[in-house]
């Protein structure tokens, strides 16, 4: 749920309706103004790193994978990658990275009730 309220407020000046968008219960990432961020290249970034983010991290988690630090350290390299790979600043990859496996946590928790 918080994700889903982060992308919202992500968005919220954004043309578009985000309940027609498939990939609305992406994971955080920091607001687009936040400078040196990737929102200040466009929405269609943000869009691309959330997307393959919620893929890798739904491709990669095992059912016990919160308790096993073997599986969360691949999925921190797995996540640095992405962001790497879209040029997101080295400075900040760390807590985007923290972010995204805490809200994918949250999710597991969720999903598992």
């Amino acid at each position: 749920m918080q994700a889903i309220a982060r992308v919202k407020r992500v968005f919220k000046d954004k043309p578009g309706d985000l309940r027609r968008d498939a990939g609305a219960d992406h994971p955080p990432l920091p607001e687009p103004g936040d400078r040196g961020g990737p929102g200040h290249r466009g929405d269609e970034t943000l869009r691309d790193i959330a997307r393959e983010l919620v893929e890798t991290v739904r491709n990669n988690v095992t059912i016990d994978w919160t308790l096993r630090e073997n599986v969360r350290a691949q999925l921190r390299v797995l996540v640095k990658r992405i962001l790497r790979k879209h040029g997101y600043p080295p400075d900040k990859q760390e807590k985007a990275t923290q972010t995204v496996l805490e809200q994918a946590a949250l999710s597991a928790e969720w999903a598992a009730a």
